[in-house]
């Protein structure tokens, strides 16, 4: 029921609905000792947490957008970036809950699983996409790749829209470390996995992200070769 509430429930009720149903469910796995359901529900309330992010996230996005281009009074403008920033701020709260849900997923999934199971491979994988959102590019970048390896395994050749995905969060995990030239790699990847996975909207975002990498690239360059004395 949880996954129900969050896939097609209300949109004004559907978050705290399947919150409901999960932690229910939690409670009742823990009493009865099951810690592959206690996992499952683990995973499901890390997205939970992480979809509460995104959505405040955006919404701050959208209003820094409208307050750059707005008229109005220096006052106005504080008080609206103010309300601004404690989304921002309650955002990575909700990818710090989502990232401990997820990590807890994860440390029973390698206690009950073989080595290299999907399911670890799955939580692995939205870990290392919040970390990204958390700004742990380290982190992000550990479980991403090992996710990647495990699921070219499981699949081959094969071009899946969860490696697709993999692929630009690792590129933009490089882009956050300063590694531009395997931002670079990833992302044209991501393009060129992008050809046989259409999808319009990342594919617009990976060519600006792209493009991002390329000016910074020839920006280090200049900055390398600068003169000492070049004011």
């Amino acid at each position: 029921m949880g996954n129900y509430h969050l896939r097609w429930g209300p949109v004004t009720t559907r978050h705290d609905n399947a919150k409901e149903w999960f932690e229910k469910a939690l409670k009742i796995a823990k009493n009865q000792g099951d810690e592959e359901k206690i996992a499952m529900v683990n995973h499901y309330l890390g997205t939970l947490y992480r979809k509460l992010g995104d959505k405040n996230c955006n919404v701050a996005n959208d209003q820094e957008q409208k307050a750059s281009h707005a008229s109005c009074n220096e006052q106005e403008k504080n008080k609206w970036m103010s309300w601004i920033e404690k989304r921002k701020d309650e955002s990575q709260n909700y990818y710090q809950s989502s990232c401990r849900y997820y990590q807890e997923s994860l440390d029973l999934k390698k206690k009950k699983f073989s080595k290299n199971h999907p399911e670890i491979t799955r939580t692995k994988q939205q870990l290392g996409i919040t970390q990204f959102k958390r700004k742990l590019f380290t982190d992000a970048k550990v479980n991403l790749e090992e996710a990647y390896e495990e699921l070219k395994r499981f699949h081959g050749t094969s071009d899946r829209e969860d490696i697709v995905n993999i692929v630009f969060y690792l590129g933009g995990a490089c882009y956050g470390l300063g590694k531009l030239p395997e931002s670079e790699e990833h992302f044209k990847n991501c393009l060129k996995l992008l050809e046989s996975v259409p999808n319009e909207n990342l594919k617009k975002k990976v060519s600006s992200k792209l493009e991002e990498v390329r000016n910074a690239q020839k920006s280090s360059i200049k900055m390398y070769f600068k003169p000492k004395d070049d004011k």
